[in-house]
């Protein structure tokens, strides 16, 4: 039978056990968001319901310098090594915080000592028959120490949770600088090839205005024509030529921001990458899953979402505060005047016991701050609500752009055929005399501005489908942001890098 000794210490383990077990404050558990049953725009062909599972949504444009480019931004992007720093760098500091379950202090220590006695003390003692102290004395001292804080009220463990769903809300950030890069950098693409394509067509212009010079100054020389279709023909040559700066500037713009997105110096493309002036071409439609999809897709909710659960883990350390801090503090060692006398038996000292700090006076600054890590949480959770809000009128608005984006194409091709035939009409009008210069300038104006809004319909079009994928979250599966440890591939990559450059 065990003694009754035995029994209470039993007794007061299990129940040491239990207070260890416990931790105060709300346990997250995720936070509901609202979403629309269907997307408005479900009915058009070419919004799909099924998810996209694939993570190179860029190669539904079939362009292999854009393909090449996007493997070059993955891989030398400033901001995407960055933002995977920020997670060798959370990850740390949560190993920090973890570290505080053991015993949070432990020291090794040793000291030696030659001190002194004043003689004009109680302790040095003159009576004669009495023990008389020594005046001066060796001290050797060697210890270990460690003070050990029980986390009775789950205020470290609150700690530690906290602190895994920054690692979360870090890698969520990563997959979010990700995402938008990748957009910036195919949208900058296609801008590019775009105002390309419109240079190709200023140019074909100003060779058929050069044409149409030529024609009015032998029709003028031959008596045909006055000096006005001369000058009005050098005139809409020269407007026509004054396009040309302005969209090399853009074009060179274009040009920067993608040699920035891909961790270059800003330079001049066009030797690399040539001018084709081909605009990539979209898909005819886009797989957008149901509206739920929306919230486990975007990682910048998954960041909003990961801040409210690390809000909530702070109310409970503060809480904790509310109760009594109990500490085990441990400290053993040995301490001799001499040192062949210091590693005996009789040098042993010790020094175990339990503590415990109490902020029994300070309950008002500490339910406050209670209060207001709460109020914290709520703030964190509508601006999740917002953020969820803008995330669906976002996809939305992508959705409505690319689907009547095909629309808006199909009727400037029609009107630039249009345009197109009657510029050639005019000018085979003119060539034989049937036609004045200014009714043909002006169709030829006209056709123009027809053909430069079709390649930038093209542009938009292909723009509206990279917006998609933006929106709906970059048109590729998150990693699981259920475990601290979800970034293993993300930091094994910087921890190489890093070691590379050492």
């Amino acid at each position: 039978m065990p003694s009754e000794w035995t029994r209470r210490n039993l007794a007061f383990a299990i129940a040491l056990c239990a207070l260890m077990g416990c931790k105060v404050g709300p346990e997250y558990r995720g936070v509901p968001a609202s979403s629309p049953p269907a997307w408005t725009q479900a009915a058009h062909p070419a919004i799909q319901g099924e998810i996209d599972h694939s993570s190179h949504w860029w190669r539904s444009f079939n362009d292999p310098v854009l393909d090449e480019l996007v493997q070059i931004a993955l891989l030398d992007n400033m901001e995407l090594k960055e933002a995977a720093k920020r997670i060798l760098e959370v990850r740390s500091k949560r190993n920090v915080v973890a570290g505080n379950l053991l015993p949070q202090q432990q020291s090794l220590n040793g000291s030696f000592s030659n001190l002194s006695i004043s003689e004009n003390t109680a302790n040095f003692v003159t009576v004669p028959g009495f023990f008389v102290t020594d005046r001066v004395f060796d001290n050797w001292n060697g210890n270990f120490g460690l003070a050990w804080e029980l986390d009775f009220w789950g205020r470290l463990r609150r700690a530690v949770e906290s602190a895994d769903a920054n690692v979360d809300g870090s890698v969520a950030a990563y997959n979010f600088v990700r995402t938008v890069m990748l957009a910036e950098l195919a949208q900058s693409y296609i801008e590019m090839r775009t105002i390309e394509a419109r240079m190709m067509l200023v140019q074909q212009q100003i060779a058929a205005q050069q044409t149409l010079l030529s024609l009015a100054q032998r029709r003028f020389e031959e008596g045909q024509g006055d000096r006005l279709d001369v000058e009005q023909s050098k005139s809409n040559l020269h407007l026509v030529e004054y396009q040309l700066p302005g969209l090399e500037t853009l074009r060179r713009q274009a040009c920067h921001r993608i040699c920035v997105l891909t961790g270059s110096c800003p330079v001049d493309l066009h030797e690399v990458l040539g001018n084709s002036g081909q605009i990539p071409v979209p898909s005819a439609g886009v797989a957008v899953g149901i509206p739920s999809d929306l919230l486990r897709r975007r990682p910048d909710l998954h960041v909003a979402e990961r801040q409210l659960a690390a809000q909530s883990a702070k109310i409970g350390i503060a809480e904790a505060e509310l109760y009594p801090h109990i500490t085990l503090i441990g400290q053993v060692g040995l301490e001799a005047q001499n040192f062949n006398d210091l590693f005996g038996a009789a040098s042993l000292i010790s020094n175990v016991g339990p503590g415990f700090r109490w902020n029994i006076l300070n309950y008002g600054r500490i339910k406050n701050q209670v209060a207001a890590e709460r109020y914290a949480f709520e703030r964190l959770y509508y601006a999740y609500q917002q953020a969820a809000l803008e995330a669906y009128r976002e996809a939305e608005d992508a959705q409505v752009s690319f689907v009547n984006g095909f629309a808006r194409l199909d009727m400037i091709q029609r009107a630039s055929q249009s345009a197109f035939e009657a510029a050639r009409i005019g000018h085979v009008s003119y060539t034989e005399g049937a036609a004045n210069l200014d009714r043909v300038l002006r169709l030829q104006q006209a056709h123009l501005l027809a053909e430069s809004e079709a390649a930038t319909a093209r542009g938009d079009l292909a723009m509206s489908l990279v917006k998609v994928y933006l929106a709906m979250g970059g048109g590729w599966e998150s990693p699981s942001i259920t475990s601290p440890h979800c970034s293993t591939a993300i930091c094994a990559e910087s921890e190489r890098e890093v070691t590379l450059v050492r």
